[in-house]
């Protein structure tokens, strides 16, 4: 593509965005560019890259994850060789890996395998990282959703960490108060309120799909799952229809959120005393039921670059090398065995064990490449049904029509 038809390309999304700070952590005008989503364990990965190839730098963009896919999205479907670099979760590489514009990279694997200790990687891990076959990314981190809890008000008021939701109901209304929610929730369209109903749905419904992808989320069970979370928005902070995981963060590090739903990569930041007011007071438990979302994070190569395969692959590897997952453990769940089963690491880390808990009783998102297409419906509904615009009956019925339609145009 040329330098003018990228700028058309890019041009769309521009006016949208333009409120956003796009921080770079590379040198501007290098050859190689990156995208990526902003949290602390991705920023960590985004300097590696940059920096991981003396000669060779990436100038790599940090935005929003909801922001990030957006923009992924807008340039690959217009063929546009703007990044070289994509980061991905496995959702996103199954989208993309189906529309064909990413690199399969299994004969760059075998050929680099002993030089970058490749076999470190459990095979499967990497499975979540293959689209019919075929591996597209190399592994960063998994991640995953726990409960987040004040340990220091658990005790004052002589709670557990809850076991079924009405006892997580309880616990939220027993602690809201105008300084301080009960609950903490993020309903942020889409990528946020898809997390937090995702939980809902597998933990307390049948899950989101049947046979051949048939919707199913709006049966009795899911509609009473929606029920429950629109029961805790009682006791949730006042912008919840607004909040993402930047927010939510920032509300548990003031002091402002008691209980909820957040990320492994959130949890060192809550021992951060520079940053945090609840230092050491934070606690983590696997939430009521399990299912809460899991996710593999990993980076990619776009199929429209134009640089050199081998060496952005040698960059990927030796960003996400055994030294660098070492470095980053506080915020991320490390995908090399080497470093997730280092028996230092589970005592340095406070959150490990609730962590390593919480994998397991955790659930992706189903393997379907539109799933998040999908959630923009799912997710306006929901929002809707919170906010009593609609009965949730109702608004998982509508939902379910136009995730139906959409799959039917894409010959499911």
């Amino acid at each position: 593509m040329n330098r003018m038809s990228r700028r058309t390309a890019l041009g769309a999304l521009a006016g949208a965005s333009a409120a956003l700070s796009l921080p770079h952590v590379a040198r501007a005008n290098t050859p190689l560019k990156g995208l990526s989503h902003r949290q602390p364990s991705l920023e960590f990965y985004a300097k590696a890259i940059s920096s991981a190839v003396p000669g060779s730098p990436v100038d790599m963009t940090l935005i929003p994850a909801d922001k990030a896919v957006e923009l992924q999205t807008l340039t690959l479907s217009q063929g546009s060789d703007a990044y070289d670099i994509l980061w991905v979760n496995d959702t996103q590489l199954m989208k993309y890996a189906k529309n064909g514009w990413l690199q399969p990279i299994d004969d760059l694997w075998a050929r680099y395998r002993a030089e970058f200790k490749l076999d470190d990687y459990p095979a499967s891990v990497l499975d979540s990282y293959r689209y019919d076959g075929k591996l597209y990314a190399v592994p960063s981190s998994v991640n995953g959703m726990f409960y987040f809890y004040r340990q220091d008000l658990f005790d004052a008021k002589g709670y557990k960490p809850p076991s079924t939701f009405d006892e997580w109901l309880k616990i939220a209304e027993g602690l809201h108060s105008p300084a301080m929610s009960g609950a903490v929730v993020n309903m942020k369209r889409i990528d946020a309120a898809l997390n937090e109903a995702h939980y809902y749905m597998n933990a307390f419904g049948d899950g989101w799909f049947g046979a051949k992808w048939k919707p199913i989320f709006n049966n009795d069970k899911g509609v009473a799952a929606i029920e429950r979370l629109k029961s805790l928005t009682k006791f949730a902070q006042r912008a919840y229809a607004s909040s993402a995981n930047d927010e939510a963060m920032i509300a548990f590090q003031q002091g402002l959120g008691a209980t909820g739903l957040q990320w492994f990569s959130r949890a060192g930041a809550m021992d951060d005393a520079q940053k945090s007011r609840v230092a050491g007071k934070i606690a983590w438990a696997v939430p009521p039921g399990g299912k809460q979302r899991i996710v593999v994070d990993g980076f990619a190569i776009s199929k429209f670059s134009k640089q050199d395969r081998d060496l952005q692959f040698r960059i990927l590897a030796t960003a996400m090398n055994e030294p660098n997952q070492r470095a980053i453990a506080s915020d991320s769940i490390p995908s090399r065995a080497s470093v997730l089963n280092d028996a230092e690491l589970h005592k340095k880390f406070r959150h490990y064990p609730a962590a390593l808990s919480a994998i397991q009783a955790g659930k992706a998102y189903p393997a379907l490449p539109e799933f998040v297409e999908c959630g923009d419906f799912i997710t306006l509904r929901i929002q809707q049904a919170l906010a009593g615009e609609m009965g949730v009956k109702q608004a998982l019925d509508t939902a379910a029509r136009e995730v139906s339609e959409l799959l039917a145009k894409r010959g499911y």
